[in-house]
């Protein structure tokens, strides 16, 4: 009977930390996705910040407030086409947001389909993305000879086979004394 507990027990062990491990990966990725988003000093960011400020007639601080409320690209893209399509200002926009309607619910709210909002949302994204891509492009370093592959593995050259000295000469036997 104790042995089926402890079995039971470990197996139930076993699980839980099968489960926490299989959470915890998952984070790892959002948590360095999100960091990489939130670098408003990359090339990409001020480029997509200046695209969407001229498209909806907005100040780039506008956007970047929004960013800075944890809005991704994406999510600004929607209130920004929501509130152009629907006349209804942005601040609108973000507070139903942020009070957890979806952007279907949004868009419904103003008579608009969200299909529509969304390609459009796509469109903006394939044309930022296909800017930075060719920008970032423009500012990889230069490429720098390539080293010959001994002198780039640290490795010495090859030396020469030092010479063999010469065998030494067997001395003579001696004679064997006659019985």
């Amino acid at each position: 009977m104790r042995k089926i507990a402890v079995i039971v027990l470990g197996l139930m062990m076993f699980t839980f930390c099968y489960v926490r491990a299989a959470d915890d990966t998952g984070k790892g990725k959002e948590n360095e996705a999100s960091e990489m988003d939130k670098n408003l000093d990359s090339p990409g960011a001020k480029k997509a910040i200046a695209y969407l400020a001229k498209k909806f007639n907005v100040t780039e601080q506008v956007i970047i407030d929004l960013r800075n409320k944890d809005f991704g690209y994406g999510e600004i893209m929607h209130a920004l086409v929501i509130s152009s399509k629907s006349g209804q200002p942005l601040d609108t926009i973000v507070s139903l947001r942020e009070s957890g309607m979806g952007w279907g619910e949004i868009a419904k709210k103003y008579d608009l389909k969200l299909g529509t909002i969304t390609s459009e949302v796509k469109k903006d994204k394939k044309f930022i993305k296909k800017d930075v891509t060719k920008q970032e492009m423009k500012e990889k370093p230069e490429k720098h000879e390539k080293m010959e592959h001994h002198k780039m593995m640290g490795k010495p050259e090859r030396q020469e086979k030092p010479e063999k000295p010469e065998k030494p000469e067997k001395p003579e036997k001696p004679e064997k004394p006659i019985k």
